[in-house]
């Protein structure tokens, strides 16, 4: 007699993204065996929050994609990026070296700031 219910497989190791409590067919978690939900604060979170630390930091020095995520935690400095320089700012950027945390290197953006609002 056959099992129609789907058998727990062990992830690909190839697969890094998955974690053990994965469901290999839609990447799906098992519910069952989470963590608890992580308390989020919104407000640090939104746009405006993001642009007001990235600008604090970008008057003060330089700042690479990695360093803002890492630092800040802005997870897509070049939108917060664009949308200052949409404001007046004057942003330079240029593609710099830089290692990830995992010691992997990757060409990014050093975002400098060459002066405020017009």
């Amino acid at each position: 007699m056959s099992n129609n219910t789907p058998q727990k497989q062990k992830n690909p190791s190839w697969h890094q993204g998955f974690s053990e409590n994965t469901n290999v067919e839609n990447n799906t978690p098992n519910l069952s065996q989470t963590a608890a939900p992580v308390k989020i604060d919104e407000a640090a979170n939104t746009s405006d929050a993001q642009r007001k630390r990235l600008l604090e930091v970008l008057r003060n020095r330089s700042l690479t994609t990695l360093e803002a995520r890492r630092e800040l935690d802005v997870l897509h400095p070049a939108a917060r990026v664009m949308e200052l320089r949409k404001q007046g700012y004057d942003i330079q950027t240029i593609r710099v070296p830089d290692l990830t945390s995992e010691g992997r290197a990757h060409n990014v953006a050093r975002y400098i700031l060459r002066g405020d609002c017009r």
